[in-house]
């Protein structure tokens, strides 16, 4: 593009030499004249740009969540031998065969918590529920009947990076015991919650066999754990549900 500049820049030298009246201003005041606009002119036009690339920044940590996620899903449905699906490319289709995937495995559970120190929660939390529909946070459903308070005595039944049990503890259910099969994300949440007084309890234990005494909690609370099983092995769901 060409830049216009005021006749009298041109001119300002020949003004001078043919003597006309008044002098000519000096050669920088002029340059300033023109440059200042046009810098501030294109700063405007910039920053907004650079607010919208920090606002994309801002989104980076949810966008690899979401990846993250994602991953594990593909991990444990299409990848490896025993995958329930498989892919043929003469035919170009999906076929599906029962079995166990990696969402009923505990080693898929230890290699993908290896993997990450982040926190997830599934399906809901504690505290947030469904966009627009009020009382639908699991604190809305659930605490009305605990009416014991902070002497309930909870099991949190596949506990995995879930905020659920520090949730709950912040609202003074102190009670909890929470088990994982995976040993690798039992040791990081306890590490997490070593501050908490009075302490909650973290086992690694299988849901489909469990070894608590009948009866020994008033609240048995699980989000995703039947779920997993039962996209993973749904003969396994029945056990767990006899156990709890």
């Amino acid at each position: 593009e060409r830049l216009l500049l005021p006749a009298s820049i041109g001119m300002g030298k020949r003004r001078k030499e043919k003597g006309s009246g008044g002098a000519a201003a000096p050669p920088w005041t002029l340059w300033l004249m023109v440059v200042v606009p046009i810098v501030g002119f294109l700063y405007l036009r910039v920053r907004p740009m650079d607010s919208e690339h920090e606002r994309a920044d801002d989104g980076t940590e949810a966008i690899s969540r979401e990846h993250e996620h994602l991953d594990m899903v593909r991990s444990a449905l299409f990848a490896g031998k025993d995958s329930q699906y498989t892919f043929d490319k003469d035919s170009e289709t999906w076929s599906y065969k029962p079995g166990m995937t990696g969402f009923a495995r505990a080693e898929y559970w230890e290699e993908t918590y290896k993997k990450s120190d982040r926190t997830y929660d599934w399906l809901g939390s504690w505290n947030e529920g469904v966009p627009g529909v009020p009382d639908s946070a699991l604190r809305d459903v659930v605490a009305p009947s605990l009416t014991r308070g902070s002497d309930t005595a909870i099991l949190n039944l596949g506990c995995g990076n879930s905020k659920l049990a520090e949730d709950m503890h912040d609202d003074g259910y102190w009670n909890i015991t929470n088990i994982d099969i995976s040993s690798v994300v039992v040791e990081k949440m306890s590490a997490r919650n070593a501050h908490r007084k009075p302490p909650m309890a973290w086992m690694v234990m299988d849901v489909t066999k469990m070894s608590f005494e009948a009866e020994a909690f008033d609240l048995v609370i699980e989000k995703g754990t039947l779920d997993a099983l039962f996209a993973g092995a749904s003969q396994l769901v029945a056990p767990a549900v006899d156990e709890a």
